[in-house]
């Protein structure tokens, strides 16, 4: 009787959620704000070069948005009355960079030619082990890489347009701190 799920896209500038009842399908709370890892960088680089080949920065941003991410699970269950322990589904979207800084992957390579991800497969953790404390019964996924600056995130957009199903060419695009286009069809995804 009681099955949420939440989506968070973490960008570079803001990170962004939606509470979801799973059985029905309604949106029940959308939380949002600053990406509290921004006093650390404004974009991307400036990120990957504050935390580059230094663990101990590395932890103190993943900490920031793990941190952020727990608080608005907390304020999205409050505002839609909604008890954290019946929350039982996340999915996690960002770019590349986000992606890895949420997992506490080093991200010195995503900054260097040829901007290979480290990671770059679909991952589902228990809540507990990233660890997210606020839903203890928690699965997270997060959507697979594209490539160096190609996200989650913009697996996300072609997931939801459904452009992999379309006849005709039709255009994809994400304006965001980074931007994304993906171009295709049914036939062929060019991103």
């Amino acid at each position: 009787a009681h099955c949420y799920g939440m989506a968070f896209d973490i960008g570079t500038t803001s990170v962004v959620g939606t509470l979801m009842d799973l059985s029905t399908g309604a949106q029940l709370a959308a939380v949002g704000g600053l990406n509290p890892q921004a006093q650390y960088g404004g974009d991307l680089m400036s990120r990957i070069a504050y935390v580059q080949f230094d663990e101990g920065k590395l932890v103190t941003l993943r900490a920031k948005i793990l941190n952020g991410i727990n608080d608005f699970i907390k304020e999205a269950c409050a505002t839609a009355g909604v008890a954290p322990e019946h929350v039982y589904k996340i999915v996690v979207v960002g770019n590349t960079c986000m992606h890895h800084i949420f997992l506490g992957v080093d991200v010195s390579y995503v900054g260097l030619a040829p901007y290979a991800p480290v990671v770059s497969t679909l991952l589902v953790y228990p809540a507990r082990d990233l660890p997210l404390k606020s839903v203890p019964n928690a699965q997270v996924c997060l959507l697979p890489i594209v490539a160096g600056f190609v996200g989650a995130d913009t697996m996300a957009c072609v997931l939801a347009t459904r452009i992999y199903e379309s006849e005709e060419i039709h255009a994809l695009v994400d304006i965001g701190t980074n931007g994304e286009v993906v171009m295709g069809s049914k036939h062929k995804l060019y991103a």
